[in-house]
């Protein structure tokens, strides 16, 4: 059996969802169902808030979660039975005999017909970089410029930033990484930023003439 390291928060997702009855169930996989071109994550946690019966699972977590599957089943390369299994397997206590239930959830959950196979395909594509940005964060600072005569007195002062990134890289490590920039620097960014902005929205507009589906991870 395939071990599978899955987040402490997922799990407790998954623990909840395994426990819901059939109608909960069919009722979230009709809603998954539905699914058809707006494939964003916050339209899926809009998607899941609407089953009332799930109030006790965070829709932006469930979303992550549903997600999360989906990604992992498209690139995992074992059988569908064999990566339920493993699931029922990493969520369930070592005291605790896997029920059929839960693994008949997983299955229905696993086996949506409609656009949610394309996430995982998508987030596959946008995490197969090296590394993938996590956040971002631009420090200004002050700083006191002193003289060289005794006593250190200050007698200008500038201002500096510093760009930060968080991201993930191919090992799935949390890195950060700084660089100093100036005023200059900053308008690079933004031009180039507005410029890769103005080419999505052309190549939205063309897609769109066409019978292509857009998976917009955002």
């Amino acid at each position: 059996m395939t071990n599978l390291i899955i987040p402490p928060k997922h799990i407790e997702v998954l623990r909840k969802l395994l426990t819901k009855d059939d109608s909960t169930i069919d009722l979230l996989v009709h809603k998954l169902a539905e699914i058809n071109g707006n494939m964003t994550k916050s339209f899926l946690k809009e998607c899941f808030s609407s089953v009332k019966q799930l109030a006790d699972i965070e829709s932006n977590l469930l979303a992550s979660v549903i997600t999360g599957l989906y990604i992992t089943k498209d690139g995992i390369g074992i059988s569908l039975d064999e990566y339920i299994d493993s699931i029922v397997s990493s969520v369930t206590n070592t005291d605790e005999t896997p029920s059929e239930h839960s693994k008949d959830v997983l299955r229905k959950l696993l086996t949506v017909d409609g656009d949610l196979q394309l996430i995982g395909k998508a987030m596959r594509l946008f995490r197969a970089r090296d590394n993938v940005l996590g956040s971002s964060q631009i420090v200004t600072d002050v700083r006191p410029i002193f003289s060289d005569a005794p006593g250190c007195e200050i007698t200008a002062s500038t201002i500096i930033h510093t760009l930060r990134l968080e991201y993930k890289d191919v090992d799935g490590n949390n890195t950060t990484f700084s660089i100093g920039i100036d005023s200059v620097d900053i308008k690079e960014l933004r031009d180039a930023l507005d410029r890769a902005s103005a080419k999505e929205l052309v190549l939205k507009s063309q897609l769109a003439t066409t019978t292509l589906k857009m998976v917009d991870l955002v």
